[in-house]
Formats: structure tokens, sequence, C-alpha cells
């Protein structure tokens, strides 16, 4: 088994053209020779640089983030997060101050350490300890990411088929 990470557009394309046999990746997804698993979603968290004003705060209120330099994957390559991200702005009546589209989340990680801005990574991200980064969660509304197993059907090789059969136990729980 080799591990390959990749965005969730380009693992849905290297699903779809067999170059893969498997991947976990953010819905939705628009090919429809794809079967797919959904699990439960992931909690996002806010990434912010140690010495950032509200970094002492138990959680961040989304209000609180106004005017402040924000990172954010490109939505061409993170669609899901980019609009879910947007919807917490605007339910609260701002828009975030873009400073920079990133991808990967540990690129992310990265610059808000660097001081460059804040942004949202999943809650796999924030258990890993970062030098000068604080992970927070946000009010009212924490935020979640959509997470899914997805398979060029209609049977996958063994060692696919027991990962799956991994992750589908692992979701139960």
């Amino acid at each position: 088994m080799d591990l390959i990470e990749m965005n969730s557009p380009s693992l849905e394309a290297a699903l779809s053209a067999g170059e893969i046999d498997l991947g976990v990746l953010h819905p939705p997804l628009s090919a429809p020779d794809l079967a797919v698993l959904d699990l439960p979603d992931e909690a996002l968290f806010l990434a912010l640089p140690a010495t950032h004003r509200l970094a002492g705060q138990p959680a961040i209120r989304i209000a609180d983030l106004e005017g402040e330099p924000f990172l954010l994957a490109p939505r061409s390559i993170g669609p899901s997060i980019y609009d879910r991200v947007i919807a917490l702005f605007q339910a609260e009546g701002i828009s975030p101050r873009i400073v920079q589209e990133v991808t990967p989340m540990t690129t992310l990680t990265g610059l808000v350490a660097a001081g460059t801005g804040l942004g949202f990574v999943t809650a796999g991200i924030a258990k890993v300890a970062r030098p000068g980064v604080t992970f927070r969660p946000v009010l009212p509304d924490p935020p979640s990411l959509p997470l899914a197993v997805a398979w060029r059907g209609p049977a996958l090789p063994a060692s696919g088929q027991l990962f799956l059969d991994i992750v589908t136990e692992f979701s139960r729980r």
C-alpha cells in the first residue's frame, strides 16, 4: 500500500482514471463512476499565531475575526471548506479579509506560525503541535468538513477492502 497526499479534486480525478484504488477526500464528488462511503464530518479549528491577541481565549467568536488577515485554500481545490468558511463569516455579517490562498493545511500552519494570517485546519492537523501556532474552536457554530472514502467500483484489491473495512468499523464508533 502506498500513501499519497493529494487534494480532493486531484484524488477524484486519479480515482476516475484508475491511477489509485481508494481515496479519503472531502465531498461532494462530481464523478458518477465512484462508490462513496460517507464518514463523520471532521471538525475545523482556527489556527492563529501563539502571540495573537485572541490566542489566550478558550474559543474564538467569528465576529472577533473581522478585519483579520485570513488564509484559505483556493475554492478550485477546496470548494467545501471555502464555501463553509465564507458562510461562517457571512452569517455574522462580515467578509473574511483573505490575504493568501494556500494549500495544503500543513503549509497554512507554517504561514500562521510566520504571522501571515489566521486560517482553518482540520482536527487532525490541530492535534499536531506546531511551535508558534495555537488552535482554537470557533463560536457560535463550530464548522466542520465532510469526509468520505471513495473508490472506483465494483471491487477493491484486498488491501483496499481491508482499509475500507477498518474505516467503516472506526466510523461506527
